[in-house]
């Protein structure tokens, strides 16, 4: 199972292309038939909410009032969001998790429903007017090409729906796709975070903004196959109490890129430095272990790091696990959640 983790991790630039092949001659069909009139509210769980809400920031900082909201609390404490007026993009891996038909029972008739789903013949795709592929192939294990091929999905509808949209999306993802193969064959990039957090009882993945569900997302992930003690958090929050937890044996994650909140993050990162607590920083896929090397020129589009720095905490995660010796696979779960 753990190289079946390492085979879904190593596909992901190969997914990434296909999904761009794929879009940019069915972009017209696919795209142009979706009304932008409305901001949309967007909705999943796990991996695909994580997604969503990278996305629904990207969209609010251009100034479309999108929100999101995870699917079970849509279910049982927002349904009031559920309206005619708003159209709703439910990402769903399978699309046919647990909270999927509850929640689109709920849709008012004239409901705009998108779905961006694997599945094309899911319950989730079959109730939707537009469905909207991922295109990341099969995946038994943990959200690896799902969740990089759902955002880029995102990211592109983001782009169309904010205006912005200039045809060099398809050339943008693509060449994303080669630098993330840099990435997984620039030998062991999990070193550096293999020889830092040695001692580690807890890990914390932290960030600003949209780097705050990069660091949920790679929580996750932890939780789920390396089965260590981990929380995510964003930094602002970290900062209101959660600090006051750490302590040596507590390796902390923190995702940056060039922008508004870079000064933030490494300014915590130093003031953890001098106190003894192992601090790693994650910005375009890159690990830096001195904030003096983090770079403060954009490389790529602060929303289109998370892109990287996932498949980046990937490879630690799959290390992790095999350096503890944790039986591969999961515990609790499948793969898809049908419980509520």
């Amino acid at each position: 199972m753990t190289n079946a983790l390492a085979v879904d991790i190593a596909e992901q630039p190969a997914a990434l292309r296909r999904l761009v092949d794929h879009y940019r001659g069915a972009w017209t069909s696919l795209f142009r038939g979706i009304d932008h009139a409305l901001p949309p509210l967007l909705t999943g769980m796990g991996a695909s909410y994580h997604a969503a809400s990278i996305a629904t920031l990207n969209m609010q900082r251009y100034g479309l009032a999108a929100f999101s909201v995870e699917a079970i609390d849509l279910l049982n404490y927002s349904s009031m969001l559920l309206t005619a007026s708003r159209p709703l993009i439910f990402v769903s891996q399978s699309g046919g998790s647990g909270e999927v038909i509850p929640v689109t029972d709920k849709l008012p008739d004239h409901t705009t429903l998108i779905a961006i789903t694997n599945d094309e013949s899911s319950a989730l795709a079959k109730r939707a007017k537009h469905v909207l592929p991922i295109l990341a192939g099969s995946e038994a294990l943990v959200a690896t090409k799902t969740f990089v091929n759902s955002y880029a999905v995102l990211w592109m509808l983001s782009r169309q729906w904010i205006g912005a949209w200039d045809g060099s999306e398809f050339d943008t993802l693509a060449h994303l796709a080669d630098v993330a193969d840099q990435l997984l064959n620039a030998g062991e990039i999990a070193a550096h975070w293999l020889d830092l957090f040695g001692r580690v009882d807890t890990f914390i993945f932290a960030g600003h903004g949209p780097h705050y569900w990069t660091a949920r997302q790679a929580a996750m992930m932890a939780g789920e196959w390396s089965k260590v003690s981990v929380l995510s958090t964003s930094i602002g929050a970290f900062r209101h109490g959660l600090i006051e937890s750490v302590t040596p044996r507590t390796g902390l994650i923190l995702f940056t890129a060039p922008g508004a909140t870079l000064a933030s993050t490494l300014k915590l990162a130093n003031e953890l430095n001098a106190h003894q607590v192992p601090v790693l920083i994650v910005s375009a896929g890159q690990t830096y272990l001195r904030t003096a090397d983090v770079p403060d020129q954009v490389i790529t589009d602060e929303f289109l790091s998370p892109l990287l720095d996932t498949i980046t905490a990937q490879r630690f995660i799959q290390r992790l696990a095999e350096q503890r010796g944790v039986e591969p696979g999961f515990r609790y779960i499948s793969k898809v959640v049908t419980e509520l």
